[in-house]
């Protein structure tokens, strides 16, 4: 006769988060050295736009440059350092910014003007930092 496991209590299966294993899939927190590496190399591209006048141009790019990427353009430009310009473009861009996306730009107090979908093939300056907001953008 095989033995039956006792039936589980309330909870009794639940593992104290002390005990829990990391799960395969889910990423491991940051780093304290990839934090201090990311920080060094904001700074280096500090250090080179104040020591060449240069502005670092941050391009925020998607595909249909409509939403996700016209928002980062906007938020980054409303926030940026002097110095730093933001830019957004998309590998098929839609000719159209979705209009909620300007409702919230709008509500959040950033300007929406001049905000419009381009391609990356039309880009005002070469960027010096690319920052993908989807999937299928290249």
């Amino acid at each position: 006769m095989a033995s039956k496991k006792p039936p589980l209590t309330r909870l009794s299966h639940v593992v104290p988060p002390s005990q829990r294993k990391p799960s395969p899939r889910r990423k491991p927190a940051a780093r304290p050295v990839a934090a201090a590496a990311n920080a060094s190399r904001i700074s280096l591209i500090e250090e080179n736009t104040t020591m060449s006048n240069h502005p670092v141009n941050v391009l925020f790019l998607c595909t249909g440059n409509s939403c996700r990427s016209i928002l980062g353009e906007a938020t980054f430009n409303h926030l940026a350092p002097a110095g730093w310009q933001a830019m957004s473009a998309g590998s098929q861009p839609t000719g159209q910014v979705h209009p909620r996306s300007m409702a919230l730009l709008s509500r959040e107090g950033i300007s929406t003007e001049g905000y419009h979908s381009k391609s990356w093939d039309n880009l005002q300056a070469t960027p010096d930092i690319v920052i993908t907001v989807c999937a299928s953008a290249a």
